[in-house]
């Protein structure tokens, strides 16, 4: 998914940084640009780093040295601005939630039409279909005009998997892919929630409790999947749209 446009607000901008000088402006720029083009943070390698900001000079570097400790977060995977994560998320979860509306109403013009055809075709005698194998007929779906089938239990196992794995990664963390890890992943996928929203709540949290040693504990299935507090992380994401 594509951003249409990065939402700048010069006041708050401005607020903080009147006392940049115009290299660190330019510096700070290019970085918060780079972080909305790519939906993310910036990469750890200072020469990377460079190349974003196109920094050459001894004195551009130190621009950019100051611009990253002063204004960014440093975490495993990355450079993270916070104000810069917090509207890549909000343009993501609205980018998201048009899309679900999109598809309700498609599915719902996809019926009135059908009911419409039906009401005005004429009963025909019907060829009997041939039957499904057994194994097919789990994953087939029983609606109409492309609404979506039921999820299989493999498909929830492997989505299970890899929110496991995204979760590792980001807490730094090696929970092992065991029934009392997975289980609650899968019942929050089998019970509605995409594997976007997962994801969602794992980058959040852990841009807020990785550098809390109270709160970090908590960086685990058993607290992040919980059915009562993983409405709530909905929640939060959800309340910045």
């Amino acid at each position: 998914m594509s951003f249409a446009f990065l939402p700048f607000y010069t006041g708050d901008y401005l607020r903080d940084t009147r006392h940049l000088t115009p290299m660190r402006h330019g510096v700070y720029i290019m970085l918060l640009f780079h972080c909305w083009d790519q939906k993310g943070p910036i990469p750890l390698d200072e020469q990377e780093c460079a190349g974003i900001a196109n920094c050459r000079s001894h004195d551009e570097v130190d621009a950019l040295r100051y611009v990253l400790e002063r204004f960014f977060i440093r975490m495993e995977d990355g450079w993270y601005n916070k104000r810069m994560q917090r509207e890549i998320e909000r343009a993501h979860a609205i980018g998201l939630k048009r899309k679900i509306a999109g598809a309700k109403g498609f599915q719902a013009k996809a019926k009135h039409l059908l009911s419409k055809r039906q009401a005005k075709a004429k009963q025909v005698p019907l060829q009997p279909q041939p039957q499904l194998q057994p194994e097919l007929q789990k994953e087939k779906s029983t609606t109409l005009f492309g609404e979506a089938p039921n999820v299989s239990a493999r498909d929830v196992k492997t989505q299970a998997r890899e929110v496991l794995a995204f979760l590792n990664e980001k807490a730094g963390r090696r929970y092992q892919p065991v029934p009392e890890n997975l289980n609650l992943i899968e019942a929050r996928l089998k019970s509605g929630a995409t594997i976007e929203e997962l994801r969602a709540v794992v980058a959040k949290k852990c841009r807020e409790w990785i550098g809390d040693a109270k709160m970090s504990q908590f960086l685990r299935p058993k607290t992040l999947f919980n059915a009562t507090n993983f409405a709530n992380y909905q929640g939060e994401l959800r309340a910045v749209s």
